[in-house]
């Protein structure tokens, strides 16, 4: 919400939500490849479950899947500027799991970010420009 609280919206996600179960590792990545952060989750005693975002609010996304070529080739550790955003190429994705994704940035209605910084972990600083909305871009670290 605009007010950075949160509402507890489990009454209305269906019966999934409504038995309490003990969960552990949970790892966010967009799984179906919308756009959408999607969750899946192991149960204790269960089988791992899918919570795909279903959000019917329409909007604009970008995945950077670096790799590192004089840093670490997962690009581990590089941060990354889009417009007012930041985010970091991690392995640390959720909960007790890990999973080494592309960095994602959800962008509203903003259909084109002007400028992207990344700053490689060797300390290389690369500039992108004028980059479009909903996709995955692979960029490389410069040699």
């Amino acid at each position: 919400m605009r007010d950075s609280t949160f509402t507890d919206a489990s009454a209305v996600s269906g019966a999934a939500f409504a038995a309490p179960r003990a969960h552990r590792g949970a790892v966010v990545a967009d799984f179906d490849g919308d756009g959408k952060l999607d969750v899946v989750v192991s149960v204790l005693g269960g089988k791992p479950e899918f919570w795909r975002n279903t959000s019917p609010v329409p909007a604009h996304w970008l995945d950077l899947r670096l790799t590192g070529s004089r840093s670490n080739r997962d690009a581990v550790g590089a941060l990354v500027q889009a417009g007012r955003q930041w985010n970091h190429q991690t392995s640390s994705a959720g909960y007790a799991s890990s999973s080494v994704g592309p960095v994602h940035f959800g962008l509203g209605t903003q259909a084109v970010v002007p400028a992207i910084r990344i700053a490689w972990p060797d300390g290389t600083v690369q500039e992108l420009r004028n980059v479009r909305a909903d996709r995955v871009v692979t960029v490389r670290e410069p040699q």
